[in-house]
């Protein structure tokens, strides 16, 4: 989430942050997901998609994570991207988007499908 730190997953174990390029590994997400599909994020929030359950958000560097599925048309999420403002879940429904804010209480809105 900053530039010092990297976040990557594992099959079937979790997710991972280190904040020494990768020296020393701390596990972040424990057994709370057993499949990460997606991982992307910025110095102030972090996106995951897991378990064919959705896309959840943590703004404490993964400490905890907040479920975020409203507007999506399933929770099967194979992908993310994350732009400027927006958020862009990729699911076997299509590409649905979201606002995210830069302040750390409102986190992310409801998903919709983007305008053309």
């Amino acid at each position: 989430m900053s530039g010092s730190e990297i976040y990557f997953t594992t099959e079937g174990i979790g997710i991972y942050r280190s904040s020494d390029s990768g020296k020393t590994v701390y596990p972040i997400t424990g057994n709370q997901f057993k499949t990460i599909n997606a991982i992307t994020g910025s110095d102030k929030i972090l996106f995951i998609s897991a378990d064919s359950s959705g896309v959840y958000y943590s703004l404490d560097k993964g400490n905890t994570w907040i479920k975020s599925n409203a507007g999506l048309a399933g929770t099967h999420v194979q992908a993310l991207a994350l732009g400027r403002s927006k958020l862009f879940a990729g699911t076997d429904s299509g590409v649905f988007q979201t606002s995210v804010t830069d302040s750390l209480t409102a986190g992310v809105k409801g998903f919709s499908l983007p305008s053309s």
